[in-house]
């Protein structure tokens, strides 16, 4: 297998499986939320917010991770730059702009949070077991 089509498995690889991460960083976050105030009211609310805000979020990475990952891929590709901290640079304009956008400190957080936990699961899954 030549080094160009194990890059093209990865990258797909990558898409396929990486927006899965939203599930257990939802997880993350819910459990962060409820140990403040753990009642198992909380609980129960928390594994129901976890799973609705994961099939969303899913719905969503699939979406960005298809179009706007795609793109940042290729691009570092061609320029040969391809690495896990340009990956992480080119996820973080997008979420610096919804910070300056938005208002609301705390979406910002959770798109950044979300789209660090999508990118290292790419890096993970797919690209990272490329050689040089």
């Amino acid at each position: 297998m030549t080094q160009n089509s194990a890059i093209k498995i990865a990258f797909w690889r990558g898409v396929l499986i990486a927006p899965l991460a939203v599930l257990p960083a939802t997880l993350i976050w819910a459990l962060i939320a409820v140990v403040n105030q753990f009642t198992v009211q909380n609980l129960i609310d928390a594994i129901f917010n976890v799973i609705f805000i994961s099939l969303w979020g899913i719905c969503v990475a699939y979406v960005i991770t298809a179009t706007y990952g795609s793109l940042v891929w290729y691009a570092l590709w061609r320029y040969d730059v391809l690495s896990l901290g340009s990956l992480l640079l080119a996820v973080v304009i997008p979420c610096a702009i919804t910070a300056i956008i938005t208002t609301d400190i705390l979406f910002s957080l959770m798109v950044t949070y979300y789209s660090l936990a999508v990118v290292f699961s790419f890096w993970f899954v797919g690209i990272r077991n490329i050689k040089e």
